[in-house]
């Protein structure tokens, strides 16, 4: 009796055992397979969330197409069409995707019942990857002309059930929904290190070299520029510089910058269909290109699987109307504005600094500004307000956004209105027009201050702090006396604008002549500080 009442025990234990064992393994299943579905009465397509998903393959009119997740935010597109995908529209497309719910089970039918046309020359069909390894089927057959509602199979189910007619739209609308739709991926501008133009009466070629952009000058060195162009580098050399034999001269970042967005950034109007495009690539100037543009900068191309990792090319033809242009990425054609050539076919000068200034004031520290030896204005970039201004913005540098972090110290004057806005526009307003003051005659240096009248003489110090320390910019304004300009300088000063004024940086010796807009816009603030 006692042996049998312990072979008794002996097999409860094993069965609890069992039990237990089997309720492990099913807790272990269901925390690593995720949650089970009863999709009797309908439910979610894809119960995960849009992260979980690292691709998904396409079959639709009867072409195929393979989307994958690279890397962080990086997605490609391969199959019948090869190109550049906007990461936001594709991410966007699967928060639809997996937040979409297929209706109830239909009793009575098979997977892809043939009644529904999952064969047919409509149907979709869709298989997505997660990032388990886990492969979801989805067919989408024939629509149904009583509610509108399309038949759909697979999705986890054993039979067909019915999905929306907006999910239909959604698979049919790729890829092409979530095709870079401007002519190159978007990238910020400090990470493009050279740029190179083919076509036209000469290459282009510029180089970023400690943030300032410098185009190469052609052979025949100045000659080919514009005359105010040229004159300055005769006359000054400061913004020129020598490099393995060949000459560069300090370009426009503006001008660079306006470049790389009307032949990067422009929308693309149409894409067109590859027999039409290839019919088309001669008659339309695109093989070989009337224009090419390359770019060169450290991960530059978001799928290196075409080309090089650290280049982005686009090519351009002719015109067509008046009004688009063709234009061809990797093998793809598109049309967009002709705004594109009208900036391509710009002589090369029109991209070389010009501007009085060649530092750039709105990115600076300080700066403090003197009429007729007496302060009338004193103001400062703050760092923080900067750094609020560009949060969550990959956008370059540009003046706007470089005049909003300025703030008057001097005077301390009540606003108009109740914010403080009106006070600061003082010195945004300056530090912007400095940094646009064009020349209008360039003029051989001179070492003091003999050519201005003394009435009306303003003087701007700008302070920059860098790694060496303070460094600090003056320039000197006044009203410029001919007769006190060397013999015969005096008749080059343009006077179609009146009294000429003039620009005289006394530490190099520098002078120019200017608008007089700078020379009044500090009497001006003079005036109402007495006020």
């Amino acid at each position: 009796m006692t042996v049998a009442r312990f072979g008794r025990i002996s097999r409860t234990v094993w069965i609890l055992a069992l039990i237990l064992i089997l309720a492990l393994v099913l807790l272990w299943k269901i925390r690593n397979d995720g949650p089970t579905f009863d999709y009797t009465l309908g439910g979610p397509l894809y119960p995960y969330p849009p992260e979980q998903i690292e691709g998904f393959l396409l079959t639709t009119g009867g072409a195929q197409y393979r989307l994958d997740r690279t890397g962080e935010g990086t997605w490609t597109l391969t199959g019948a069409l090869t190109d550049f995908v906007n990461a936001a529209a594709l991410e966007k497309a699967l928060r639809e995707l997996t937040s979409a719910a297929g209706g109830p089970l239909m009793p009575g039918t098979q997977p892809e019942d043939r009644r529904f046309e999952f064969n047919g020359p409509g149907a979709i069909r869709l298989t997505v990857f997660d990032r388990d390894g886990g492969r979801t089927p989805l067919a989408l057959g024939a629509v149904n002309p009583v509610t509108g509602l399309v038949y759909a199979s697979g999705a986890g189910r054993g039979s067909c059930f019915p999905v929306t007619l907006e999910i239909q739209r959604l698979l049919a609308g790729l890829p092409e929904a979530v095709r870079t739709k401007t002519l190159l991926p978007k990238f910020p501008l400090q990470s493009v290190t050279g740029v190179e133009i083919e076509g036209g009466p000469s290459n282009i070629r510029l180089l970023r070299q400690q943030d300032q952009w410098w185009l190469k000058a052609a052979d025949s060195g100045l000659n080919d520029l514009h005359p105010l162009v040229s004159s300055y580098h005769a006359m000054y050399q400061d913004r020129q510089r020598e490099q393995e034999g060949e000459l560069w001269l300090l370009a426009d970042p503006d001008a660079v910058g306006l470049l790389l967005d009307e032949t990067c950034a422009l929308i693309v109007r149409e894409f067109v269909p590859a027999g039409l495009a290839e019919a088309n690539l001669v008659d339309w100037n695109l093989k070989p290109p009337y224009r090419r543009v390359t770019l060169s900068g450290r991960a530059l191309n978001p799928d290196p699987r075409y080309g090089d990792p650290d280049r982005l090319d686009i090519a351009f033809g002719l015109s067509l109307d008046g009004e688009l242009v063709p234009a061809r990425r990797l093998e793809n054609v598109m049309l967009t504005d002709e705004r594109a050539l009208k900036s391509l076919e710009k002589p090369a000068s029109e991209l070389v600094e010009i501007q009085a200034l060649a530092f750039p004031v709105v990115l600076a520290d300080s700066i403090s500004v003197l009429f007729q030896g007496g302060e009338v204005l004193r103001g400062h970039r703050d760092l923080e307000l900067f750094a609020d201004i560009l949060e969550g913005k990959n956008k370059d540098l540009d003046r706007v956004e470089g005049r909003r972090s300025w703030v008057t110290d001097f005077p301390d004057l009540p606003s108009i209105v109740p914010s403080t806005l009106s006070k600061h526009l003082r010195v945004r307003n300056l530090v912007v027009d400095l940094e646009r003051i064009p020349i209008l005659t360039v003029l051989p240096p001179v070492s003091d201050d003999g050519m201005f009248r003394k009435e009306g003489r303003s003087k701007v110090t700008v302070f920059i702090f860098e790694e060496e320390g303070l460094r600090s910019e003056v320039l000197e304004f006044g009203w410029l006396v001919p007769e006190h300009l060397p013999q015969g300088v005096g008749s080059m000063l343009n006077t179609d604008e009146g009294e000429p004024a003039g620009l005289w940086r006394p530490q190099t010796g520098q002078l120019m002549q200017v608008p007089d807009q700078t020379l009044v816009t500090i009497r001006n603030l003079a005036i109402h500080l007495n006020e």
